[in-house]
């Protein structure tokens, strides 16, 4: 997980960048989920992207709070 956190802080750091530039109507945002499969706990691929995409809706609620 550790590599997922490294991506994401670089994208948010060009989406800030992008955001920051003047003129804008609008601002971008970002919420990703990120899940790995465990080789000894096979998971299905609908499993991986329900689990990840529930993770992507924790963080687009947090970011409302």
């Amino acid at each position: 997980m550790e590599n997922s956190s490294i991506i994401e802080d670089r994208l948010q750091k060009q989406i800030g960048i992008n955001n920051s530039r003047e003129n804008r109507d609008y601002v971008l945002s970002m919420s990703i989920g990120v899940v790995y499969n465990d080789t000894e706990n096979h998971s299905t691929i609908d499993e991986l992207m329900s689990q990840a995409d529930a993770l992507m809706y924790e963080q687009k609620k947090g970011k409302r709070s």
